[in-house]
């Protein structure tokens, strides 16, 4: 698929900008380090068949969920684990 395609089919943009937040998992493993990537669906309106970490736009929900945004990512990685 072209550059020009994957444009054409791409939604159209507005000015507000929107939050969003992506994961980066990574493992070593015995072969060396694996990364979890996801690929897109080919009948995705936004960047169909691309390779990706795994996230997407978060909402208030996200925001007000366990963890917070307070405390270091090592507290925050802490509380994620424990909660689980």
């Amino acid at each position: 698929m072209s550059v020009l395609q994957v444009r054409a089919r791409m939604p159209l943009v507005d000015d507000e900008i929107r939050e969003a937040a992506s994961a980066v998992v990574a493992r070593d493993a015995e072969e060396g380090l694996e990364v979890l990537v996801l690929e897109r669906s080919a009948a995705s309106r936004f960047l169909p068949g691309y390779v990706a970490f795994p996230g997407g736009s978060t909402d208030e929900e996200d925001r007000s969920s366990r963890g917070g945004g307070s405390g270091t990512p090592e507290e925050r990685a802490g509380r994620a684990r424990s909660a689980s």
